[in-house]
């Protein structure tokens, strides 16, 4: 009994060890593989600049103050091993194995080992999670923290422990103190993110709210669980209350962030049939690509619902509230924000596959007219099978593989890196260099005369960055082209020149308008292609524009 005990623990920690190890490789491995995708350069400037002279700022001279903690963990890496892509990306990919390991203490706490073992695998292997792990981005760090504030608040709020009658009330005091110092921890947690990572932060705080509130009435109108009127949850339902007035009130910075939040529609997001679609994050969690996941999230949400398992309305609350606010709240809205709580998503359906496994085994347990050991192995394959085959499994073994231009299902790399190269090779000194993304290029080497992009020129408009008497873009400090006219008097004026766009820039009209695109098309004809035709090189070679 003993060795079968050490088995039993050791077992699933050997699991994890390995899904851990797994999960490392396919964020880890060919990060240099891609170029920098053009938010990630934000980062990269705004470190390395914190390494050279302390201050987080862009080329144009621009305070970077977005996730500043993230910015400091790539600071630290680039102080030590150096700037490249793999560098950037590593913080990403070690917080997202983080991620791992609480996907695992979650759904432990939730329905056990083998739980929190389907839930590590749902996190290991999703190409999202994967995606988001090898870019050098702010979102793994906003999920490892918010995984982290959710435990924390279970250990205080939602401990399990019991306090016997024989306990002394010096006992029952270190035990309040101790849950009330977790529940502290994880609103610390969920303030610092939100302040210094990502404001999307703020809707844990909502989650929190609605699930102590949701319990507060379960237990008026059943009568059971926790006593009728006085307990945790009507208390803490109260000082919520309490807490919101006043710091809606008494903060009116706070209030005025929020107001102008629900409001903001960036430049990029305008007019995109996507981001403007309230029921696009619905479609995106029930997307084919991801079977059966979604199947067994609302299967796992319905068991946590009827079989009252707390914990499970927590997680359930950490993501719907997101989605619900992002879907009908918010002026638009990408899968993005909804990274930071998908685990959560993909815990429930750990859970709803688990039982649905159990239940069959059970089954199987009473009855004795068929060979139960063969069918048991059968059944196992069969449920292995389901998740082996999905695409989304599939996909996510190609991911560290993939070379530049391809998707990694988080964002689609562009070829900034060869694009550069092949106009090192072939441009003349004096050249005109004219970028729809700028920063990009001037990371590679390739410094743009002007910036070619409306969306990038709303930006600077709304924040009214100016140098020298005119628009400068805020990423890069290079002037804008504002018109075809201007582009137009440019060709004229100058020999030679090049302009680079991404295929996807070229193709979405509120980055480069009709005209703007009709003028390029029929004065410059076919443009050079990089290798995954991700970024269209144009050029021309006298005053008439002809090559």
């Amino acid at each position: 009994m003993v060795i079968e005990s050490k088995k039993t623990k050791i077992g699933p920690l050997v699991l994890l060890f390995l899904l851990l190890v797994t999960g490392g490789f396919l964020r880890i491995w060919g990060l240099a593989n891609t170029s920098f995708w053009v938010d990630e350069v934000n980062t990269v400037y705004a470190a390395q600049n914190y390494v050279t002279n302390g201050k987080m700022e862009l080329p144009s001279g621009m305070k970077y103050e977005r996730a500043q903690i993230y910015t400091y963990t790539v600071a630290w890496v680039y102080k030590y091993f150096g700037v490249n892509e793999t560098t950037s990306r590593l913080p990403s990919a070690f917080f997202g194995i983080g991620c791992i390991l609480l996907a695992y203490l979650l759904g432990s706490q939730l329905g056990g080992r083998q739980v929190g073992l389907m839930s590590a695998f749902l996190v290991a292997f999703s190409h999202f999670e994967v995606g988001w792990s090898r870019v050098s981005r702010m979102y793994t760090l906003l999920q490892l923290m918010t995984l982290i504030a959710s435990y924390a608040f279970l250990k205080g709020f939602e401990s399990g422990k019991t306090i016997l009658l024989k306990a002394t009330t010096a006992q029952k005091t270190v035990y309040v103190i101790k849950q009330m110092l977790w529940v502290a921890v994880s609103f610390a947690i969920i303030a610092l993110a939100a302040f210094k990572v990502h404001y999307l932060a703020l809707f844990i705080p909502v989650a929190l709210t609605c699930y102590v509130v949701s319990h507060a009435f379960y237990s008026l109108f059943s009568g059971q669980g926790y006593g009728k009127w006085m307990n945790r949850y009507s208390i803490g339902s109260l000082l919520i209350f309490i807490f919101t007035i006043v710091v809606w009130y008494a903060v009116p910075l706070l209030r005025d962030k929020a107001q102008f939040f629900l409001a903001y529609t960036p430049p990029w997001a305008t007019g995109l049939s996507s981001a403007q679609d309230k029921l696009y994050l619905f479609d995106f969690l029930v997307s084919p690509f991801r079977f059966p996941i979604a199947a067994f999230f609302f299967i796992g949400a319905v068991q946590c619902i009827i079989r009252r398992r707390t914990k499970g309305w927590l997680y359930l609350w950490f993501f719907i509230v997101p989605l619900f606010l992002l879907s009908f709240l918010f002026t638009h809205r990408k899968p993005t924000y909804l990274f930071y709580v998908y685990p959560y998503f993909l815990i429930l359906s750990a859970y709803g596959f688990v039982n649905m496994v159990k239940s069959e085994w059970d089954w199987l347990k009473t009855d004795f007219s068929i060979e139960r050991e063969k069918v048991k192995k059968m059944l196992l394959l069969l449920f292995g099978f389901i998740f082996i085959l999905a695409p989304w499994f599939r996909v996510t073994w190609h991911i560290p593989f993939q070379g530049d231009g391809m998707t990694n299902w988080a964002v689609t790399h562009d070829e900034w890196r060869q694009a550069v190269q092949i106009v090192h090779e072939r441009k003349q000194p004096d050249d005109l260099i004219i970028s729809s993304l700028p920063q990009v290029s001037m990371y590679y080497g390739l410094n743009a005369d002007y910036g070619l992009n409306w969306a990038n020129l709303a930006q600077s408009r709304d924040k009214q960055f100016v140098k020298n008497g005119q628009l400068v873009d805020v990423y890069a400090g290079t002037p804008f082209i504002s018109s075809t006219a201007m582009l137009d008097s440019l060709v004229q004026h100058h020999r030679a020149g090049w302009i680079l766009i991404t295929k996807y820039h070229f193709d979405h009209a509120i980055v480069i308008p009709e005209d703007v695109r009709e003028y390029v098309i029929h004065h410059f004809g076919e443009p050079i292609l990089t290798d995954k035709s991700s970024v269209l090189i144009f050029q021309w070679l006298d005053q008439n524009g002809a090559k």
